[in-house]
């Protein structure tokens, strides 16, 4: 009688962890979308999914900083003189900055005209050189590492992007964060801050997305995929492996059938 109740009570252990183990591997893959609360309305927003070259940059801020970028030309005159620009005007290398006795004073550089002063027997013209002038960052440990003076060097000022380089690495550590000095051909005063994006690393053939775009749930992440040929047609779920995340964009690997095609994301307003 005692080994038939422990056989059943054996039997019943085993049906409970069976039952146990169903209902955990049920819950580990059933969709379970992770979702905030707002007040805002959400609806299905369209992009496209590129494959291609990706270039992972960070984006910081940088100032414009300058030595010895203040400078004088002074230009004997003997004669006759006209001067070809005005105080505050910023004029490109090789412009005619003044005619003297028939000959032309060209600018050997960019810059911008501070002020010239006339005398009896000469005009010097102020000037303050951009030549002189770089911009200076200081670049996180994490970021430093992958830079070269190769590297690429977008600046950004307005909203208008501009190419650059690097033209010092510095080898000092500081608050975890190296100086980085660049140039380029924007110019911009010295005190002006603008925002630089240093491309860290060129991808060749991958897939890459916004990271705004990418959705989650319990089993992972995901954008939508809808058939708009279909009106009666649902959104459909498809989901995707991170490989790479940066500041804005990241790498991911997906069905190659949705690449370089349109994908739908949420989107609150």
């Amino acid at each position: 009688m005692k080994k038939a109740i422990g056989l059943l009570l054996f039997i019943n252990l085993l049906l409970l962890f069976g039952i146990m183990s169903l209902l955990k591997d049920n819950v580990e893959t059933e969709e379970r979308e992770i979702n905030i609360e707002t007040e805002d309305a959400v609806e299905l927003m369209k992009f496209f999914l590129p494959k291609g070259e990706f270039k992972d940059s960070a984006v910081i801020s940088a100032t414009c900083v300058q030595e010895n970028a203040q400078k004088a030309l002074d230009v004997p005159v003997q004669k006759n003189f006209e001067i070809k620009v005005k105080k505050g005007e910023t004029c490109k290398a090789g412009d005619v900055l003044m005619t003297a006795d028939g000959k032309e004073i060209k600018l050997e550089a960019d810059a911008r005209i501070l002020d010239y002063v006339q005398t009896k027997e000469s005009v010097t013209i102020q000037y303050l050189d951009f030549s002189e002038m770089w911009l200076e960052a200081y670049v996180p440990l994490s970021v430093f590492q992958n830079l070269s003076y190769e590297s690429e060097v977008q600046v950004i000022v307005e909203d208008e992007e501009y190419e650059g380089k690097i033209i010092w690495l510095d080898w000092q550590v500081n608050g975890g964060e190296v100086l980085v000095r660049m140039q380029s051909e924007v110019d911009v005063l010295p005190g002006t801050e603008v925002s630089v994006a240093l491309v860290k690393k060129v991808y060749q053939d991958v897939v890459f997305i916004g990271n705004s775009y990418i959705m989650e749930d319990n089993v992972g992440t995901y954008i939508y995929y809808y058939e708009e040929d279909e009106p009666d047609a649902e959104p459909q779920k498809v989901y995707l492996k991170v490989l790479n995340k940066g500041e804005k964009y990241s790498i991911i690997e997906i069905d190659e059938g949705y690449v370089n095609g349109y994908m739908y994301t949420e989107y609150c307003y």
